[in-house]
């Protein structure tokens, strides 16, 4: 009679052990459920020229009001940002705008640009480098802008090529030609009203 009795207390503690130990199991696999983040930027990548300031837009959940917001950029000599998302362009490169509100953060990445004023003049060219083969004529558009305008006639155009003997460069006809082989650099310089600017392309000839 005594042995029934001790064996009704082990088949208990079995048991409820094995509840127990899977309870605990349960609870650890919930734990490591990651949390959808509660902050979150309205950009998630901006692009801001020199010297100039972008303000960034953040939603915060509401259950995260008590919470203080902590903002910081990874990299303070490319752009920094104030306590209220402010961001100030400092240089041309790269970095990240973090946003933590307790445990959860959001981030934005920044691209600081070269600063263009709106009278500036610029060029831009379908290629920096051309191969052509002796005797070969190319003939390049390049796009002229007075700021946003794109500007079609007007300008002067000088070209310089670091060695004629391989390729010279017509500024009427804005036609490379190819003379020998080898490679050489051609300085063109574009001049409109009071503004000048100069652009270098490659050529080579085989």
């Amino acid at each position: 009679m005594k042995k029934r009795l001790l064996i009704l207390p082990l088949l208990s503690f079995l048991v409820f052990g094995g509840c127990n130990k899977k309870s605990r199991e349960n609870q650890g696999n919930s734990d490591q459920v990651e949390p959808v983040s509660l902050v979150t930027f309205t950009e998630n990548a901006v692009s801001i020229p020199e010297e100039r300031t972008h303000q960034l837009v953040a939603s915060i959940d509401e259950s995260l009001n008590g919470y203080l917001r902590f903002w910081s950029s990874e990299d303070e000599s490319i752009a920094t940002v104030n306590d209220d998302g402010l961001v100030t362009a400092l240089r041309k490169g790269n970095t990240i705008i973090v946003l933590q509100c307790g445990k959860y953060f959001a981030r934005c990445a920044v691209e600081v640009v070269s600063y263009v004023p709106n009278d500036a003049l610029s060029v831009s060219f379908p290629s920096e480098t051309y191969t052509l083969n002796v005797n070969d004529d190319y003939v390049i558009n390049p796009t002229v802008k007075l700021g946003s305008n794109v500007i079609t006639n007007g300008y002067s155009l000088l070209a310089q090529s670091s060695d004629t003997n391989i390729a010279t460069f017509n500024p009427d006809t804005f036609t490379i030609h190819a003379v020998a082989t080898g490679q050489c650099d051609i300085l063109l310089t574009f001049t409109y009203q009071s503004e000048t600017i100069e652009h270098q392309i490659f050529v080579n000839v085989y």
